[in-house]
């Protein structure tokens, strides 16, 4: 199970990481473009904002490291 989901977030992110070279004209434009950047930098930034909660929050902070 745990090989099962290293592939399928490595399947994700090398999908995102394609995407962010089609913005930047490298191969051709891929379909929904303008679309998914935006999608793919708004999880980018909720990951970021759930970080700086759990910095701020001592409780949840120890709670999740045990």
């Amino acid at each position: 199970m745990p090989a099962l989901v290293t592939r399928l977030v490595a399947g994700v992110l090398a999908t995102w990481a394609a995407y962010a070279l089609s913005g930047a004209g490298v191969p051709r434009p891929m379909p929904l473009l303008p679309l998914a950047l935006p999608a793919i930098t708004a999880v980018y930034l909720l990951r970021g904002l759930v970080v700086v909660l759990f910095v701020f929050d001592r409780q949840r902070l120890t709670a999740f490291w045990g």
